[in-house]
């Protein structure tokens, strides 16, 4: 896939700590399956929703076909995995890009 915004898939997977949210998004109880929200990273604590719809895949990243909420644009970060934050203590969360 060239020429073409994409995700790694698994930023599609990923789920915030609650600390880390700024700005809600409303859920959609019956969403198709091809509109997901993705956590784009504005500081290394804070994620902003981001409203997609999805393209083709090849099982490691997946095509951005529109962007219907938020701001999404080649070279952005989103959160893939959250971690351990070093030094921290054993259970705490942290966010990976």
């Amino acid at each position: 896939m060239e020429n073409v915004l994409k995700l790694p898939n698994a930023a599609l997977r990923f789920k915030p700590p609650p600390s880390a949210v700024h700005g809600a998004i409303a859920s959609e109880p019956e969403s198709p399956d091809d509109r997901v929200v993705v956590w784009k990273l504005v500081s290394a604590t804070r994620l902003v929703p981001v409203r997609v719809v999805l393209g083709i895949t090849d099982h490691a990243y997946t095509e951005v076909k529109a962007v219907l909420s938020g701001d999404l644009r080649p070279g952005d970060e989103v959160a893939a995995t959250a971690l351990t934050p070093k030094g921290g203590p054993p259970g705490a969360q942290g966010l990976r890009r």
